[in-house]
C-alpha cells in the first residue's frame, strides 16, 4: 500500500522521468556513435542498435509491467504459444486505447521480442524526445499518412526489414487510428455506403499499408498474428499506469498462416483477407465480452525478468548520482548544481508533456474521419 502511494506521487513520477531521460540520453548517444557501423556492416549495426535499445527501453516496458497495477490475461489456441518469439510475424491488432502501442511492446517483451518488434508509426513520432530517435535507429517504419509519399518510403523500409538477422514482429494497427465514437460512426457510414459488414467494436481496416507489407515480406514472414486487445473495465491511459490505478487488459492472439491470403492480385487478396479478419475479430470480441471466454487456453507468462533487472540497474545509477553527487553539491551551495538541476527539471517536464500529448486520443489526428485514395 505504501509503495503504491509512493509510486502515485509527483516526486516518484519525476524520478521515473529522470531515469527514463538519463537512460534515453545515454542510449541515443550510443545510437549516434553506432551509425558509423551502417556503411561497414548492416548486420553488425543491427546487432549493436538492438542491444542499445534493449538496454534502455527496458524502462519503457517497465511502466505497464512493474510500475502500474495493470492486470494481464492472455489467451491463444492450443499449440500456438510455442511459436511466439521464434518466428517472423505480421501482427494485426485493434486500436482501442491511448497506450495500445505500449501494451504491445510489453507483450512482445514477455517473449524476448523487444526491441525486435516494429510498428507502423506516424512520422510525428520521430520528434518525440529520445523515443523518436531510438525508434528510427532500430528501423521502425514511419508514415505520413499520405499514400502518394508513403508507398515509396514504406516499400524501401519494409524491404530493409527482410535483411534482419533475427526474428522480427511487424505490428500494424490496420484501422489506421485510435478508436473514438466519432470515427466509429464515420466507419459505420462508410460500411453501409459500400455494402460492407457493419462492425460492432472495430472500424473498417485500411488495406494499402497491410497489402504492401504482405507483398514485401511474404517471402520471409510465414505467419500473421491476429491480436485483439480487450479492456473489460475501462480504457487505460498513461496516467492510469503512472497513478497505479487498477486496470485490466485481455489479449486474444492466434496464428494465421500467411498462405491463407489467396489471390492473383496482392491488394485484392489482402482486402478480402483483412475485411474477413476484422469480422472475425468483432465476433471474438463480442463472444468474450458476453461469455468471458472464446474457448482458447489461458497462457501464463510473466514479465521479462531481464527487463526488471535492467530497470533496477538504471534506477540505482540515477539514485547514486543524486545521493552522492547532485544533492551534496546543492547543499554545499554550488550554483552550477542548482542551474543544472533547474535546467534538467525543465527538460524532463517538457519532454514528459510532449510524450504524453502524443498518447491522448482526444488530441489524435483527424485521420479516420476522411477516406480518400491518398490515405494509407
Amino acid at each position: 500500500m505504501a509503495l503504491t502511494a509512493f509510486k502515485s506521487s509527483p516526486f516518484a513520477w519525476f524520478l521515473y522521468a529522470t531515469v527514463f531521460f538519463v537512460s534515453g540520453t545515454i542510449g541515443c548517444t550510443l545510437h549516434i556513435i553506432s551509425l558509423v557501423l551502417w556503411p561497414i556492416s548492416k548486420v553488425y549495426y543491427r546487432h549493436v542498435a538492438m542491444t542499445i535499445a534493449r538496454l534502455w527501453l527496458a524502462n519503457l516496458t517497465a511502466l505497464p509491467e512493474f510500475w502500474s497495477n495493470l492486470e494481464w490475461e492472455i489467451y491463444c489456441p492450443e499449440g500456438d504459444s510455442k511459436y511466439f518469439g521464434k518466428e517472423n510475424a505480421l501482427i494485426v491488432v485493434n486500436h482501442r486505447s491511448d497506450i495500445d502501442w505500449l501494451i504491445g511492446f510489453a507483450f512482445a517483451d514477455r517473449f524476448n521480442m523487444m526491441p525486435a518488434t516494429k510498428c507502423f508509426l506516424k512520422s510525428a513520432i520521430k520528434y518525440v524526445p529520445l523515443l523518436g530517435f531510438s525508434f528510427w535507429s532500430i528501423e521502425h517504419p514511419f508514415v505520413k499518412r499520405d499514400w502518394t509519399k508513403d508507398s515509396v518510403t514504406l516499400e524501401r523500409q519494409l524491404k530493409s526489414l527482410k535483411e534482419g538477422p533475427f526474428p522480427t514482429w511487424l505490428t500494424i494497427f490496420a484501422e489506421g487510428t485510435r478508436y473514438t465514437e466519432e470515427k466509429y460512426l464515420k466507419s459505420v457510414e462508410y460500411s453501409k455506403k459500400n455494402g460492407l459488414p457493419v462492425l460492432k467494436y472495430h472500424m473498417q481496416p485500411r488495406v494499402k499499408g497491410f497489402a504492401l507489407a504482405y507483398s514485401c515480406l511474404k517471402e520471409k514472414f510465414d505467419v500473421i498474428y491476429d491480436g485483439i486487445f480487450i479492456f473489460p473495465d475501462e480504457l487505460p491511459s498513461l496516467m492510469h499506469l503512472l497513478l497505479c490505478k487498477p486496470c485490466k487488459v485481455v489479449v486474444l492472439v492466434r496464428r494465421v498462416p500467411m498462405s491463407t491470403i489467396q489471390g492473383e492480385n496482392d491488394e485484392e487478396a489482402c482486402t478480402k483477407f483483412l475485411r474477413d479478419l476484422y469480422v472475425s475479430k468483432d465476433q471474438l470480441m463480442d463472444e468474450f465480452l458476453q461469455k468471458g471466454t472464446v474457448g482458447w487456453s489461458k497462457f501464463d507468462i510473466g514479465p521479462n525478468r531481464t527487463s526488471l533487472l535492467l530497470t533496477i540497474i538504471w534506477w540505482m545509477i540515477v539514485l547514486t548520482l543524486f545521493a552522492f553527487y547532485l544533492i551534496p553539491a546543492i547543499v554545499a551551495g554550488s550554483k552550477t548544481a542548482l542551474y543544472f538541476t533547474g535546467g534538467f527539471s525543465v527538460l524532463v517536464i517538457v519532454g514528459g508533456l510532449i510524450a504524453r500529448n502524443f498518447t491522448i486520443s482526444q488530441k489524435s489526428s483527424v485521420y479516420g474521419l476522411k477516406r480518400d485514395k491518398k490515405t494509407l
